[in-house]
């Protein structure tokens, strides 16, 4: 039990996963906006092949009212699908500090940061509560 603990859900490992886990969010996401824009850019085709002068009747509004909405659907689709994709991509770079002080740590003269920081990580805690507090209600004032 104790080596799982110790090879497996140390700090630096548990990063790595972190790391995995969020670059596979990022290109889920990125996928998933690249096959809505395509389902947005067929449905645009469809609307834009569509002759204004030809929809007179009722029932021709009517599929042509139709098809706009559809088109709208999607769009929102896809941009609730890019406003996903920016929030995991939000995350990126902060694996990427957490994977650069990995590697720091692995440094001996670079791991005094690493070091620094896991000795002051509790002052640091109770600095960044004040600081997000005062931040908050400063930034609620400017509104």
């Amino acid at each position: 039990y104790k080596s799982l603990k110790n090879e497996y859900l140390s700090m630096w490992n548990i990063v790595d996963w972190i790391s995995i886990f969020v670059a596979y969010s990022v290109v889920v996401s990125w996928i998933r906006v690249y096959i809505s824009t395509a389902v947005v850019n067929e449905d645009f085709q469809r609307i834009a092949s569509i002759n204004l002068a030809s929809v007179n009747g009722t029932e021709a509004r009517g599929a042509y009212e139709g098809d706009i909405a559809t088109f709208f659907e999607s769009v929102e689709g896809m941009v609730e699908t890019e406003r996903v994709y920016r929030m995991t991509f939000m995350f990126y770079p902060m694996v990427v500090l957490l994977r650069l002080f990995k590697s720091f740590d692995a440094q001996p003269r670079l791991a005094v940061v690493t070091r620094t920081l896991v000795q002051a990580s509790s002052d640091m805690v109770h600095f960044f509560i004040i600081f997000f507090s005062c931040y908050f209600c400063l930034s609620i004032n400017a509104v």
